[in-house]
């Protein structure tokens, strides 16, 4: 079975610590916490760890009480004005935290300058003892596909540097599980796995189901069975599983969760 590690936007608007608590009500080791450093509307308020010393005592008594790990840092985000300086400060905040991972979204257009500051980013993760992983997606951006981010993983160029792979972006690049089983399995560091239709729905829609309305594992048409056969059995898991309209609808986060985590489950254990 693999690790399952709720991720933050999955229970966006929830406060860092009151995600924590959810994981462990919800059966999930680990929890993916996004840090609120990149500037984007994901539905709800984040907790920043690395200017509210308040929130971040809670959120590390919740760790204590509940036994979960934070699994992820998701995510750090390359930009055009990226400062390394101000990443590195929000990283050892999470390190000090126990994390060992983070997520990285590449958010410039300009191929050298990421190629510069991903190098940097991968220089800095080995000197803190965390490893870095790239997230692709069809949304735009240079790292447009699996295809894509693999070369750059495997270049030799980035130390350390693993895949996010997210089941979600997979299907809306027009990639496929066997693509995945075509890459070595030493470069995937983690996946996310949420369902939907397997047609694309066009590059707006595309963009909101992404950020707000994704579907539950097993509930819709991505192989998602191939999907997770193709991830190492010692890579975590992490269903991402915003579900806006649900929750408008009075359904609760915690059984939102419930539902995403519950449904990533089953498709794991039918495996074994």
């Amino acid at each position: 079975m693999h690790r399952l590690t709720l991720a933050h936007l999955t229970a966006i608007g929830l406060t860092t610590p009151e995600i924590v608590t959810l994981a462990a009500d919800v059966g999930c080791e680990g929890v993916a916490l996004n840090p609120g450093t990149i500037n984007i509307d994901l539905g709800g308020p984040i907790s920043r760890l690395d200017n509210d010393p308040a929130v971040r005592r809670a959120t590390a008594q919740a760790l204590a009480a509940t036994g979960v790990k934070i699994d992820l840092v998701d995510a750090l985000g390359i930009v055009p004005k990226f400062s390394l300086a101000e990443n590195a400060a929000m990283l050892e905040i999470f390190r000090e935290l126990g994390s060992t991972r983070f997520n990285i979204v590449v958010m410039d257009s300009e191929m050298a300058r990421v190629r510069e500051n991903l190098a940097a980013v991968c220089e800095l993760a080995k000197r803190i003892g965390m490893v870095p992983m790239l997230e692709f997606s069809g949304l735009g951006g240079p790292i447009s596909s699996l295809k894509v981010a693999a070369g750059l993983a495997a270049s030799g160029e980035y130390p350390g540097l693993k895949l996010m792979i997210d089941s979600l972006h997979l299907a809306r690049c027009g990639e496929m599980p066997a693509d995945i089983a075509a890459i070595d399995p030493a470069l995937i560091g983690a996946a996310q796995i949420c369902d939907g239709p397997l047609s694309h729905p066009g590059k707006d829609a595309y963009r909101y189901e992404a950020l707000f309305e994704r579907g539950i594992p097993g509930e819709g048409e991505l192989p998602l069975l191939d999907f997770l056969k193709s991830i190492p059995a010692d890579v975590l898991v992490s269903p991402e599983v915003p579900l806006q309209a649900l929750r408008a609808s009075g359904v609760s986060v915690r059984e939102c969760a419930r539902r995403a985590v519950e449904g990533a489950r089953r498709l794991d254990a039918s495996l074994h």
